[in-house]
């Protein structure tokens, strides 16, 4: 009459991260140890410019993200259509053959095309 219970079973995990150590604690951590300052700050990306320089699109509340963006991803693609290029123009040199040559297209004469 009863129902047996069953241990459901899941993909999920536990989380084990640790938690990071912040900018403050760090400097302090490097004043008072005596390490050196140059390499205190390299994974902290910069976000005060210039006044002459103005603000970074990045951090401009005034800029459309959507234009941004569709700004990157036309350089991400331009890369990888040029990549792609590249790879065909090799293949094509190590055969040593080009496109035309490998067409056999006949001319309107009845010869074949240069």
């Amino acid at each position: 009459m009863y129902r047996k219970k069953y241990k459901l079973r899941t993909s999920i995990s536990v989380n084990t991260g640790i938690t990071g150590e912040s900018v403050e604690r760090k400097i302090e951590r490097m004043v008072n140890n005596g390490e050196p300052m140059e390499n205190a700050l390299e994974n902290v990306p910069l976000i005060y410019t210039d006044k002459k320089e103005g603000v970074g699109a990045g951090y401009n509340i005034k800029t459309d993200r959507f234009e941004v963006a569709v700004d990157a991803v036309d350089k991400v693609n331009k890369g990888k259509i040029a990549k792609r290029e590249g790879k065909a123009k090799a293949e094509a040199a190590a055969k040593g053959k080009s496109d035309v040559e490998d067409s056999g297209a006949e001319s309107i004469d009845g010869g074949k095309s240069d």
